[in-house]
């Protein structure tokens, strides 16, 4: 289920009563790279690397998931 469905559910609406759909791709609504960045910093302490918030801001801010595979693999980790 996805963000998205559980939001309509909660107001009433069943998947096919959605009134409308919002898409945010150029971050007018919602800084979605500051949340990118945070999820970035959980998944990567599952696997031992510590790094925080503001790190990976400063690191991978508009930057592909590519670019932080690269770096990590450039570090050898």
């Amino acid at each position: 289920m996805s963000i998205c469905s559980d939001w309509a559910c909660k107001f009433g609406y069943g998947r096919d009563q959605a009134r409308s759909h919002h898409f945010d791709c150029d971050g007018v609504l919602v800084d979605s790279e500051v949340l990118s960045c945070r999820c970035l910093s959980e998944v990567l302490a599952g696997y031992g690397i510590n790094l925080g918030q503001d790190q990976a801001l400063d690191l991978f801010l508009g930057r592909s998931v590519t670019a932080v595979r690269k770096h990590y693999e450039a570090l050898g980790v």
